[in-house]
């Protein structure tokens, strides 16, 4: 269970076969660390990182090793699977590749006419300015040729540490851990001081499945739909987002989501705390 400590995941990679290709998640961070969260083939750099096994191959060895593995995308893993590359050569890549991290950066390719918002347990539908901070939107939106194209500015110690404009993201700053899955359908980013962002997109097709992922679900939503979960964690402004829950300021929201729908203004960040 990912809960558990990285060590004793480790400990267990080492003394049982896995049985699924897929490693543990203590591995598959400290893949996508050593090549600086991107893809390290020249020319490529995509976030959205699969894994390869070489040092044995999979089929000569059911092994979760770090050692053994690189993080690659998608389509260079495949490239890696029919031998496109040497051992050798993957060794320099691992090597080389924390150098990349200067270059990460990315775009979500979801495009909807129509998107609903979840933060922590707030429902936001046709509300184009989502987080504000002074009275000015640092999570926001717009239709560019009839499709909603996200916004948003993290705010840091020293600036905008991660900035997204119109689904394209860059400037993660100082990010300690940054996960992309292959589906480009999810981004978290997670900074030393323990601020956070998650976006991640899912297509509900019904109530049902609705009621299946979020509990209590508002009356006024429809479905089908297309919905963005955000959780974020700016510690400077008292502000917790996680699925299902809000705490702003110390008043903490648990369940039964609060919608918003047709407004243009939805949450205002309280004042930052002075320490």
């Amino acid at each position: 269970m990912d809960g558990e400590h990285p060590s004793y995941r480790m400990r267990m990679a080492a003394s049982n076969p896995p049985r699924s290709r897929t490693p543990y998640k203590a591995v598959r961070e400290i893949l996508a660390a050593e090549v600086g969260f991107v893809c390290p083939v020249p020319d490529c750099e995509s976030p959205f990182l699969s894994w390869h096994h070489f040092d044995p191959p999979w089929r000569v060895e059911k092994h979760h090793r770090p050692e053994g593995m690189i993080a690659l995308c998608v389509e260079c893993a495949g490239h890696a699977d029919s031998g496109g590359f040497t051992d050798d050569q993957l060794r320099e890549l691992k090597r080389v590749g924390i150098e990349n991290s200067k270059k990460l950066r990315g775009r979500f390719k979801w495009l909807r006419q129509d998107l609903d918002f979840v933060f922590g347990n707030l429902w936001f539908h046709e509300t184009p300015n989502l987080v504000l901070l002074h009275g000015e939107p640092i999570v926001w939106w717009r239709r560019v040729d009839g499709m909603i194209r996200i916004s948003l500015k993290l705010p840091g110690p020293e600036g905008w540490r991660f900035v997204m404009e119109d689904n394209a993201w860059t400037d993660l700053a100082d990010a300690t851990r940054v996960t992309c899955p292959p589906r480009g359908r999810e981004l978290e980013v997670v900074y030393p001081d323990g601020d956070f962002i998650k976006l991640e997109f899912r297509e509900v097709p019904s109530r049902e499945e609705a009621a299946n992922l979020f509990g209590e679900i508002p009356s006024r939503a429809q479905f089908p739909s297309t919905i963005l979960m955000v959780g974020l964690r700016l510690q400077e402004f008292g502000l917790d987002l996680q699925h299902g829950k809000t705490n702003r300021a110390g008043f903490l929201n648990i369940g039964g989501y609060m919608y918003s729908g047709h407004c243009q203004n939805g949450l205002p960040l309280p004042m930052p705390i002075i320490r």
